[in-house]
């Protein structure tokens, strides 16, 4: 059986379903009882436009789901358990935070891997790997890092970086620490 809760906000105007449907309580003409409304997609997720004191304002349906029947905390996200981001059962939801919803994601294969950008293929950089290397012996020699970054006109943290091994590690010899 479905299930109705009032939107917050739009009491006596709008009802979410566990089923994850919107329905209007105002009565028209062509609708005296209200309506099930209709939703568009936006960045893949279903949205409905409400309407109060005559302004519109677009909701996801995923999260008035979840705020009616669960609450969701402030900073709390709304995942999609099944990954299909239109599938707005209440059962195929839950609330949790951003770290849980990026770990649910990548274990199910639902965000592309990104690709793998290190050294000077990544639009980031400011130097090459022979300049990191260069910086890497110069550092070994006893060169002063902040001189050292002030010479090569680079910032101090790039050559800090390279010293912990934070940047630019995948190309630098195995040695010691410095």
């Amino acid at each position: 059986m479905e299930n109705w809760e009032s939107i917050e906000g739009y009491d006596g105007l709008y009802e979410v379903s566990d089923l994850g449907r919107v329905r209007s309580l105002i009565s028209s003409f062509k609708h005296p009882n209200g309506c099930i409304l209709k939703f568009q997609t936006y960045t893949r997720y279903a949205l409905v436009g409400l309407v109060r004191d005559g302004r519109s304002k677009k909701h996801y349906i995923h999260r008035l789901v979840a705020q009616a029947f669960k609450g969701i905390p402030r900073g709390e996200e709304v995942n999609h358990l099944n990954g299909d981001k239109l599938d707005n059962r209440l059962s195929n939801l839950e609330v949790c935070d951003h770290k849980r919803n990026v770990a649910h994601a990548w274990e199910n294969d639902l965000l592309p891997m990104p690709p793998k950008s290190q050294g000077s293929a990544n639009g980031r950089a400011t130097i090459t790997e022979q300049d990191a290397l260069t910086i890497w012996q110069r550092l070994l020699d006893g060169d002063n890092p902040t001189e050292l970054a002030r010479e090569l006109k680079i910032s101090r943290n790039v050559v800090y970086d390279i010293k912990r091994r934070r940047k630019w590690g995948h190309i630098l010899p195995e040695g010691p620490r410095l």
